[in-house]
């Protein structure tokens, strides 16, 4: 076994906690062959497969006519309005609840939806990624403090400057402050690799 450094309490303390070294480790604490593989087959499947099977289904229902509903509407900055639509979850859940009789149909839509989807896909979370900092924590709360027009300019800037990297989202495709402190860790941590090599260039290094 082995210790690893987590935080807890939202960032407020960083604790040791024993942990498997290797998969061997892993089956044995678990008491099963496999075991290892199996959490690790789960992890992904939960954390990313999913979500995209979700938001498959909710867009080829929309290519039914069974479109996602409107639920709430934000003023941006310069005068404009958002529609903020259902989440994708609620989507497929209300269709199923007010159309019965599709539910058949539906499940041919997750069989199809399933069938060309990849197990996991570049850029996305795979598991716990290492601490994340104090200031991290706080400046994902305080951009999720000024509403959705801010969060998703954050996020389009920190997936088209962090190459391959995709913020991480729960089932229903939110943001949530951890996954949005991971961003902004990994985005400081991409500026930082940039300036040094800027800076090597430049000293000719």
């Amino acid at each position: 076994m082995k210790q690893q450094e987590y935080s807890v309490l939202k960032g407020e303390f960083d604790i040791l906690l024993n942990v498997p070294g290797d998969y061997d480790e892993f089956d044995k604490a678990l008491g099963e062959i496999g075991a290892a593989l199996g959490e690790g087959t789960d992890n992904i499947i939960y954390r990313n497969t999913l979500p995209r099977l979700y938001t498959g289904v909710s867009k080829a229902l929309e290519e039914t006519g069974k479109t996602r509903k409107v639920v709430d509407t934000k003023t941006n900055a310069d005068g404009t309005v958002k529609e903020v639509k259902e989440s994708v979850m609620s989507h497929i859940e209300r269709i199923l609840v007010e159309n019965p009789e599709f539910k058949t149909e539906l499940g041919d839509i997750f069989a199809k939806v399933a069938a060309g989807l990849a197990f996991y896909e570049k850029g996305e979370r795979t598991g716990g990624g290492g601490k994340i900092s104090q200031q991290a924590i706080d400046g994902a709360n305080a951009i999720l403090a000024q509403g959705q027009d801010r969060v998703d300019k954050v996020i389009a800037y920190i997936e088209s400057t962090v190459p391959g990297y995709k913020v991480g989202r729960d089932l229903d495709l939110n943001v949530t402050p951890e996954s949005l402190a991971r961003a902004i860790q990994s985005l400081n941590k991409h500026m930082e690799r940039e300036a040094k090599k800027a800076a090597s260039g430049a000293l000719g290094l």
